[in-house]
């Protein structure tokens, strides 16, 4: 499962996919459910990597029902991961009330670092950008590009990163957008993490 997310991580698809398969053909053998709701998370992700939204929710869905027949300290991060994945799914496809909810569980994923960073953050952004903050979404797709840990391919390849800032680029003027842009070079990550779970947060009801 490691290696799986490295190739993820480096855009190896192909390989990925046959590890995904294989992987799955035996935890599915031996009936492990923690492995096998991993998997199914990790193809739910490689399917998200692609733009294949629609097929990635289903994967999501299966890693999250197999989650909750575990003990509930059995695997508590990967109950936030399948949530990452189904979130960035329901954005891709527009679905930004079901993604909202979904991404602001999985953001405590994020404190240690790691690849969940650069896929939770592009998806808030692209919830961002639906609710007319485009400048703020910009700022955090800037952020994430910039970050060490975001891989080099991202900015250019990742397909709900690059439909967001192709939609941001005809939202806002050219002065603005490279404003914003420069702004989220200079944020801090945990600082930004913080920010978006207070921000997205429901209202306290009384």
């Amino acid at each position: 499962s490691d290696l799986i997310v490295l190739l993820l991580n480096e855009h190896k698809l192909d390989e990925a996919d046959a590890l995904l398969t294989e992987g799955l053909a035996l935890a599915t053998r031996q009936n492990i459910s923690r492995d096998i709701a991993a998997l199914h998370t990790e193809r739910s992700l490689w399917h998200w990597f692609q733009g294949r939204y629609i097929e990635a929710v289903p994967w999501a869905e299966k890693a999250m029902d197999t989650i909750a027949r575990l003990p509930e300290d059995m695997y508590h991060d990967g109950n936030k991961l399948a949530l990452l994945a189904l979130g960035c799914a329901h954005c891709g496809i527009g679905d930004f009330a079901q993604a909202k909810p979904l991404l602001l569980q999985a953001l405590p994923l994020l404190v240690p670092g790691g690849y969940p960073i650069p896929a939770c953050l592009a998806g808030i952004a692209a919830v961002l950008g639906h609710e007319d903050q485009p400048e703020r979404a910009l700022e955090i797709i800037s952020l994430v590009g910039h970050h060490r840990l975001t891989p080099a391919w991202w900015l250019e390849d990742e397909p709900l990163t690059r439909r967001l800032l192709q939609d941001l680029q005809q939202t806002l003027a050219p002065d603005t957008y490279a404003a914003a842009w420069e702004r989220g070079k200079s944020l801090d990550m945990e600082h930004v993490i913080e920010e978006l779970r207070a921000e997205l947060a429901p209202p306290k009801t009384a």
